[in-house]
């Protein structure tokens, strides 16, 4: 018979980029002591990531000098040479439009990509859980709007445009109330300088797998676009903090 066996298995392991990741290491190990795989695909949780909305800039001619802008962006905002231990990554666009970056820990960028020493079969594919979101859900997200992805311990909340994206941030939340939920969206929107009507709502993609189609929240001037859970083709290794 053709296909894949799709098989769920959670384990959970004390994550630190101080031990190396060995915590990490000796779970995934187990893991494929158990499964067998021939090779990984690696989801990291957004608390273990940084993104932002990288504007273009028609100076920027290069991948080197976008790169480079980028560190001198990210030092800005987390500290001198912040950036030399974070590998940044962008997402495709065209000419003229923002793009979303990711920064992943260095650290952890460097033993992904060595398959754990070469340890381990090989990592096919590293993504993120907000960017893992956005590619399953890509074809339900409006062509101007805003999406929130809540985790267990995270919220990643993002916007974009005809430009490209124009707001990313995370932030610690552990709340899967409705209630909740709605302050903080108020609050992001607020920050970005979003001004609410109610004659004109504003398109809200809502990934929360925790929250029951009873319980979308409600809030003037956005209109709540709730996003079914896509399994994927693989299961995916979680990595959490």
């Amino acid at each position: 018979m053709g296909g894949r066996a799709k098989v769920a298995l959670k384990t959970d392991a004390v994550v630190h980029a101080d031990d190396a990741w060995l915590g990490l290491s000796k779970a995934c190990a187990a893991l494929c002591t158990a499964l067998k795989p021939q090779m990984l695909r690696v989801v990291l949780a957004d608390s273990l990531v940084r993104y932002a909305a990288f504007p273009w800039r028609e100076e920027l001619r290069t991948t080197e000098e976008d790169l480079a802008f980028a560190q001198l962006s990210f030092d800005d905002v987390y500290g001198a040479n912040a950036s030399s231990n974070w590998h940044l990554a962008f997402s495709l666009a065209s000419p003229g439009e923002s793009r979303l970056m990711v920064a992943i820990p260095k650290s952890l960028y460097v033993l992904l990509t060595n398959n754990f020493s070469q340890s381990l079969p090989e990592v096919k594919s590293i993504q993120t859980s907000f960017t893992r979101a956005l590619m399953n859900h890509r074809k339900a997200l409006p062509p101007t709007g805003w999406m929130v992805h809540l985790e267990d311990d995270s919220a990643s909340i993002g916007s974009w445009n005809s430009q490209g994206w124009t707001w990313v941030n995370t932030v610690r939340h552990t709340s899967q109330s409705p209630n909740d939920l709605v302050a903080l969206l108020n609050q992001e929107l607020t920050i970005s300088g979003v001004s609410l009507n109610a004659n004109q709502p504003v398109s809200v993609a809502l990934n929360a797998p925790a929250l029951s189609q009873t319980e979308l929240p409600q809030m003037p001037g956005v209109r709540f676009i709730p996003l079914k859970a896509v399994e994927p083709v693989f299961a995916p290794l979680e990595m959490r903090a």
